[in-house]
């Protein structure tokens, strides 16, 4: 469950300044808000979330203004980006982990679910987590005397073409090196059901496999659906430029359980790690500005472009409007991700993990590759 709740979420996070917080189970040890002092909350440690904390703590180092709590369901942030290096078996899935433990000394942080959230008092129950949370993992192995002929992988796409974030001759590229690979690839095609043994396109047409990677996109926290705001066409809460709950003052929302309007209407921003990093460092330059009594600033971006892997050095990109393929693309893929990796220790796991791989290919130990259980530690 663990990897699969950092999976469904690009980086969602809510930011409650001025407020008092309640927690539920064994949490009588806890920090509360004593009067003297603001909390900031920031609940869920996705990519927004942990910028948002992590500003906070930057912005406001002094303990006199207050607590800045952060709560999460796991002890860790997911790399995401690096996911499919790791499913490819490049790096050990413990190396894109960071621990939230040790994000700043000036952040508070509960391990716990967050039971309800209370806008109207500023508030949030919390049922508080013992130690780290088990994280079970696997990956498909490498097996060298199968031969590729024997493997056969279908992509299914609903849309009548792939990537449809960067421009179409980069897509074409991108489709034409997965079919080298040996790829096959189906537009305009659904799935309609899934089994242990099958997968159903279209309705009715059964295809036969034991594996199948879904990447069906992001939603909202289901603890959003119950709070009375307004929400959006995703189901993300609907913020003003500010990123600012309406008609809740002090409550900000970013991520993707947020719906964050672009300037001049052109609908709202991508729940993108890209995007959701700068919109939580916004929300907390947003909170320390309304401290001293100064207007909140919209959240502008324009995003730096979209980059996507499509095989063994092999990658697609669009940087500040220029097209990148090839090599060079998958070479930038690497570099950008590795920049925006958070913690200089994960950073040289990744490398020594490309360094090992680029010398002595995959491991396919059982220790490497089967489904092994992790305590959530970074």
């Amino acid at each position: 469950m663990a990897l699969l709740k950092k999976l469904a979420h690009s980086g969602g996070g809510l930011a409650l300044g001025y407020l008092g917080w309640t927690i539920f189970g064994d949490a009588a040890e806890i920090r509360r808000n004593d009067g003297k002092g603001k909390t900031s909350l920031v609940i869920d440690a996705g990519f927004a979330g942990l910028a948002a904390a992590a500003e906070l703590a930057r912005l406001l180092p002094d303990s006199s203004s207050g607590d800045i709590v952060l709560i999460d369901e796991d002890n860790f942030l997911l790399f995401t980006p690096m996911l499919t290096e790791a499913a490819g078996g490049k790096l050990d899935l413990r190396h894109i982990l960071r621990s939230l433990q040790k994000v700043s000394k000036r952040i508070c942080f509960v391990q716990g679910t967050v039971i309800a959230i209370h806008l109207a008092e500023k508030t949030v129950t919390v049922q508080w987590h013992g130690e780290g949370t088990n994280l079970f993992r696997t990956r498909i192995h490498e097996y060298p005397t199968i031969a590729p002929r024997d493997v056969q992988t279908l992509l299914i796409n609903p849309e009548d073409r792939l990537l449809s974030e960067i421009t179409p001759a980069l897509a074409s590229y991108a489709a034409a090196k997965l079919k080298q690979h040996g790829v096959q690839i189906r537009m305009k095609t659904t799935v309609s059901a899934a089994t242990e043994s099958h997968v159903e396109v279209n309705g009715s047409e059964r295809i036969n496999t034991r594996t199948l990677i879904w990447a069906a996109g992001v939603k909202p926290n289901p603890m959003i659906e119950p709070l009375p705001c307004e929400k959006g066409q995703h189901g993300g809460i609907k913020v003003d430029t500010c990123c600012q709950v309406p008609e809740h003052p002090g409550i900000w929302a970013m991520g993707d359980c947020a719906e964050i309007p672009r300037p001049h209407g052109k609908g709202t921003y991508a729940p993108t790690v890209q995007n959701a990093g700068r919109e939580g460092k916004q929300v907390a330059h947003n909170i320390v500005t309304s401290l001293h009594g100064s207007p909140a600033r919209p959240f502008k971006y324009s995003p730096v472009g979209e980059l996507a892997l499509v095989g063994r050095h092999s990658g697609v990109a669009r940087v500040y409007g220029h097209n990148f393929s090839g090599p060079l693309a998958w070479a930038m893929w690497r570099a950008i991700h590795l920049s925006k990796m958070p913690g200089n220790g994960p950073k040289a796991r990744v490398l020594s993990d490309w360094a090992l791989d680029l010398s002595f290919g995959r491991d396919p130990s059982p220790t490497n590759q089967g489904a092994s259980a992790y305590k959530g530690e970074a």
